[in-house]
C-alpha cells in the first residue's frame, strides 16, 4: 500500500529521515491512511527500531505535542 501511495524516491527519503532520528509528520484527512503509512514506515525500519516517540494518530486538539523536544 505504501509504494502504491508514494513514489519510491519519497519512501527512501523518509527512511533516511527516520534513520537519522529526525522528526517526521505525516498529514492526511484520512486517519486510516495516516495510520497505515506510519506503521508501514516503522516496519520498514527493521531490524532497527525507532527510539523516539511514535504517535500514529494525533488528534487536532493535541497539536501542542508537536513542540516536544524529542523526535516524533
Amino acid at each position: 500500500m505504501l509504494l502504491a501511495l508514494l513514489p519510491p524516491e519519497i519512501v527512501v527519503r523518509v527512511l533516511c529521515i527516520l534513520l537519522q532520528e529526525q522528526s517526521l509528520l505525516v498529514y492526511s484527512s484520512d486517519a486510516g491512511l495516516v495510520t497505515a503509512v506510519t506503521t508501514a514506515f516503522m516496519l520498514l525500519l527493521q531490524p532497527f527500531t525507532w527510539e523516539g516517540i511514535f504517535v500514529p494518530l494525533l488528534p487536532t486538539a493535541a497539536y501542542e505535542a508537536l513542540d516536544a523536544p524529542v523526535p516524533y
